[in-house]
């Protein structure tokens, strides 16, 4: 309303003057015609008359001039008046519309940016709680991991053990030194015997019989040669006549890690068979494996 009343205001500013300057001017006129009037009473007066007629109708013709110029240049002023005050309106409206326009597309962003924000701490949420369950799945994964190869170690002992047990007793290989047990009784008579029924000792009897030959004893193989009805002994026994013979032989065993006693067999029912060349100086029975090497 302010905009429309100043470009009212406007246009009476630009029109009003050419109102009062037309006026003015015919007033001016209208004197002058008068004070020539004045002396008539000369004699040319006719002539002045006709003259004033004339200048009457000069001024008059720019008096229209002046009229018309004043209606184009106030009818001009009128529509710049009108289009000022039609431009400030739409400036006005549009100024307006462009200010919800805008207040529009902030309000729309923020609540794009809230949206994208609520849905971005859902989704960090949501990956957090994944990770953490990850997290928890790895450790069990880990904790499985270790107890399983803790698991493998043990069963793997326990196998080592178990095979240890189960293997068959055999002789690694055995160098005679000078500072071996045997180097001082070498060349006398041993003999070796094993239970008829029992193969492992069996194979223990002729290792014993090969390395003791090996090294020049007199060897009497008696593997698989005793039968027994009753109590089996175990591990190797080692006796005879020649105590030297006996305690070099069981010394080796021993450092062979084969389990060795010293003593004759208890007495035992069966069948055995005879050992051809005499008696020996020492005996040496292998038994049954025992629990443990």
């Amino acid at each position: 309303m302010q905009r429309t009343r100043c470009g009212l205001l406007l246009v009476g500013a630009c029109v009003l003057p050419f109102g009062l300057g037309t006026q003015l001017g015919q007033h001016a006129i209208a004197a002058n015609m008068t004070n020539d009037a004045a002396p008539a009473h000369s004699a040319s007066m006719a002539a002045d008359t006709q003259q004033n007629q004339s200048r009457l109708a000069a001024l008059g013709k720019r008096l229209d001039n002046v009229n018309k110029a004043y209606l184009f240049f106030g009818s001009a002023a009128a529509l710049s008046g009108l289009l000022t005050l039609g431009c400030s309106f739409f400036i006005y409206r549009w100024s307006n519309e462009k200010g919800v326009i805008e207040a529009q597309i902030t309000d729309d962003k923020d609540r794009q940016l809230a949206l994208f924000q609520t849905e971005a701490a859902v989704k960090i949420s949501a990956a957090q709680a994944e990770a953490a369950d990850a997290n928890r799945a790895a450790e069990v994964a880990r904790k499985d991991a270790a107890n399983a190869t803790e698991r493998t170690a043990e069963l793997a002992s326990a196998n080592l053990k178990l095979e240890a047990e189960i293997a068959p007793r055999r002789i690694t290989a055995y160098q005679l030194t000078p500072a071996s047990p045997l180097a001082p009784v070498m060349g006398r008579t041993v003999r070796v015997q094993s239970y008829s029924l029992d193969v492992e000792s069996a194979m223990l009897a002729k290792q014993i019989v090969s390395m003791l030959s090996t090294f020049r004893f007199q060897v009497q193989d008696g593997s698989m040669s005793v039968g027994s009805f009753g109590s089996l002994a175990i591990g190797i026994h080692v006796s005879g006549k020649d105590p030297q013979l006996a305690a070099a032989l069981v010394a080796t065993f021993k450092e062979l890690n084969l389990m060795v006693t010293s003593g004759a067999l208890p007495p035992a029912a069966g069948i055995s068979s005879e050992v051809p060349g005499g008696e020996p100086d020492a005996l040496v029975f292998v038994g049954v494996k025992p629990l443990s090497p």
